[in-house]
């Protein structure tokens, strides 16, 4: 078992990749390999010299012959959701919004049409690239729930997964504002 991306500080609310991961070996037996990293960075320069390590480089060569990666679809940036929920405090969350960011596979932002931002902020997170991720052999995204309805479509319309895990209700949603959209 790989991880693609870095860990928060604290848990809190959220699961940090590195405790999913455990808590997956624990039941299923195997190894791990996790990314001992920020999940955030001050800037770009330190994302990057983390990501260029060949800590991190054999992590992603290794993961990419995986016979499946399952990744989580993020929700859309709210600034009314508490910051227990998020993974980033509401200057960021604003930041993002500004950016038409819908939602995120591995800290990889994208808009509702699945093209990534080019926002300078996103280059602070250390994270397995979607161009790596496409290269998988089978991706597999989970989400369910109103608040990522349209993280789902972004992540749908971007291509970015080979099979998507939800509920009946979520994919009804996600078809409904594709219709809306005449996407």
């Amino acid at each position: 078992m790989y991880t693609l991306l870095g860990a928060q500080g604290t848990i809190g609310m959220q699961m940090q990749p590195n405790t999913i991961a455990q808590n997956l070996l624990r039941k299923y037996k195997g190894t791990g390999y996790v990314v001992n990293a920020p999940f955030m960075c001050e800037s770009a320069e330190t994302a990057q010299s983390i990501m260029r390590d060949n800590t991190f480089t054999a992590i992603v060569d290794r993961a990419r012959e995986s016979d499946l990666t399952l990744v989580g679809i993020g929700p859309t940036p709210n600034t009314a959701a508490s910051i227990s929920s998020m993974r980033y405090d509401l200057d960021t969350v604003r930041e993002l919004k500004n950016h038409n960011v819908c939602g995120d596979i591995c800290s990889n932002f994208y808009d509702i049409y699945g093209n990534l931002s080019k926002n300078p902020l996103c280059d602070r997170f250390v994270k397995v690239s979607l161009e790596e991720i496409k290269k998988h052999k089978n991706v597999v995204g989970i989400a369910n729930g109103d608040h990522k309805v349209a993280s789902i479509l972004g992540a749908l319309n971007g291509r970015y997964l080979d099979t998507l895990i939800t509920d009946q209700s979520t994919m009804v949603s996600v078809v409904e504002m594709a219709d809306r959209l005449g996407i």
